[in-house]
């Protein structure tokens, strides 16, 4: 970039070292194939990404950072474009292979979906536009070229909501400003069209899904994924704090939230706020073309309640969840909830609707100032905004949790962000005292993502 400055070469060669570590994995360290004048072994000091190339940060498998890592690359990659330069090839090492596992985990609004939760803003749509654009423009990838355009259109859409056109509610608005981070970006992206020019056709939306249409599973990022034209399903078993399920019906990732609690729900036990890590006692993970079934036994509350469960996703969008609950010690709960859904609101509206199996309709709006509000549903078959149904059998029955205020995420002011409010089947209305032994909950739940 300043070839005459006396430390340019010891820049480059920092350059090159930093671009072949972002996205390193254990077998780089053997590799004897040769990148920018030597093996990539001689390169590596580092082991950022497991072997499937799936990427953890913040203690969880974490798809914000494998666009993070993407976007430094491309970014850095395409300074040397500007100044008319080849980028290293240390730009591209394994940057296909990442961007692979980040394709199959798109959803339809942009950004991928949170598999294993998210302390962050859930809505940070286009700030990994710049991935796209590389990929499109540098790489010629058609895919890449259909993201692009579904990022723009979500872009639009967010703005369209405020008379200035701004992207985010102020509340959701950071001291560090996403809105800054997004304008560098999309800076850089137009930078790349404006001097590449490549003419890459976008495939369409149809061909794209077919492509990441069925099941994979991420043994080194420990979840499988489902997708079918009209859900995408998940469970995630990587951390004992974040085993979780999560379900979006199609177009439903502003409505259904990642919640970390995601199916296995909350268990307290007396005298605890938080609960502790579960413990895997065993783990069973069976797929087919179109459908997974993920069998776990775990210990909660330091091993006093064992939980067993079947949560499957079949064809057309169908997931089921059997479950039981089962005191092995005496133990007293203050809080026994399962089935957890994350539930925020659609892009455009402050307001749901959920219709009870006997007609009883309850309009949930925006927050307001005041107490949380839990709404009961004994019926236990509850349409959700029309988009998908919540059916339970067995102890227990269906609440829906109102919050009014904000869910605190890392960058917010005051800590706060994104509205949640929480869909469960709740045990317990009152503290109870459970003998070893004895059966605390069990039933069946089943989530219709297309009604």
């Amino acid at each position: 970039m300043r070839p005459s400055h006396p430390r340019s070469e010891h820049w480059l060669e920092s350059c090159r070292r930093y671009m072949m570590n972002t996205l390193s994995v254990a077998a780089d360290k053997r590799d004897d194939a040769i990148v920018d004048g030597r093996p990539v072994r001689e390169w590596i000091t580092t082991e950022n990404v497991h072997p499937d190339f799936t990427l953890e940060n913040h203690g969880i498998v974490y798809p914000v950072y494998m666009w993070a890592s993407m976007v430094n690359l491309a970014q850095s990659a395409g300074y040397f474009i500007q100044a008319g330069a080849e980028p290293p090839r240390a730009a591209f090492h394994h940057v296909r292979d990442v961007y692979e596992v980040y394709k199959q985990l798109q959803g339809w609004e942009g950004l991928p979906a949170y598999i294993n939760g998210s302390d962050k803003f859930l809505h940070l749509q286009v700030v990994d536009i710049l991935v796209h654009s590389f990929f499109a423009q540098v790489l010629g990838d058609a895919e890449a070229a259909h993201l692009e355009e579904v990022e723009l259109d979500i872009l639009e859409r967010m703005q369209a909501r405020f008379a200035d056109g701004r992207l985010y509610p102020e509340q959701e608005v950071g001291p560090w400003s996403r809105v800054n981070n997004l304008s560098i970006v999309l800076g850089n992206s137009y930078l790349l069209h404006y001097l590449l020019q490549n003419p890459v056709q976008p495939v369409s939306r149809d061909v794209f899904e077919a492509r990441i249409r069925g099941v994979r599973v991420y043994p080194d990022g420990k979840f499988v994924l489902h997708r079918t034209p009209d859900s995408l399903v998940s469970f995630a078993w990587s951390k004992p704090h974040r085993i979780m399920g999560l379900a979006v019906p199609r177009e439903g990732n502003w409505l259904v939230t990642p919640n970390p609690r995601g199916f296995v729900g909350t268990l307290l036990e007396e005298g605890s706020k938080d609960e502790g890590p579960m413990r895997i006692n065993s783990l069973d993970v069976q797929t087919g073309t179109d459908e997974f079934t993920v069998k776990m036994v775990v210990e909660r509350c330091a091993g006093k309640v064992e939980h067993a469960w079947m949560f499957a996703s079949r064809p057309g969008g169908v997931v089921i969840m059997s479950e039981t609950l089962t005191a092995k010690l005496p133990v007293t709960l203050t809080q026994a909830d399962t089935g957890t859904m994350g539930i925020g609101r659609e892009l455009d509206r402050e307001t749901i609707t959920l219709l009870a199996a006997r007609s009883r309709s309850e309009t949930v709006g925006p927050m307001i100032d005041g107490d949380d509000v839990l709404l009961p549903f004994p019926e236990n078959h509850l349409l959700v905004d029309k988009r998908f149904i919540y059916a339970w059998k067995g102890t227990g029955s269906v609440a829906y949790l109102k919050h009014n205020r904000p869910t605190r995420v890392s960058g917010a002011p005051g800590g706060y962000g994104h509205l949640e409010d929480l869909l469960f089947v709740r045990h317990l209305a009152k503290p109870t005292r459970f003998a070893g032994g004895e059966i605390i909950a069990s039933g069946r739940l089943e989530v219709d993502l297309t009604p």
